[in-house]
């Protein structure tokens, strides 16, 4: 599988947490920005000290990943408990 489609699945799932509401939604976004921050992480320190290039849409696709982080956390703390 291509890293085109593995980001292309990545989005597609953030899309469909932001639409399901609840529990569900929620923990869903979670995981799928940590998930993706983690693997935009690695793809830097691969394009900083194996590639020695940095890709732009590389680094766009990881300053959007913080923001879905954030934005997963603040879904998170505005509902007060995961679990409600």
């Amino acid at each position: 599988m291509s890293l085109s489609y593995l980001g292309f699945i990545t989005y597609a799932v953030m899309l469909a947490s932001a639409i399901v509401p609840g529990f569900w939604g929620r923990l869903l976004g979670i995981i799928t920005s940590v998930g993706g921050v983690l693997f935009s992480l690695w793809l830097l320190y691969a394009e900083l000290f194996l590639i020695e290039a940095i890709c732009p849409w590389c680094m766009a696709s990881l300053v959007i990943m913080i923001l879905a982080l954030v934005v997963a956390i603040w879904r998170i703390t505005k509902a007060g408990d995961l679990r409600s």
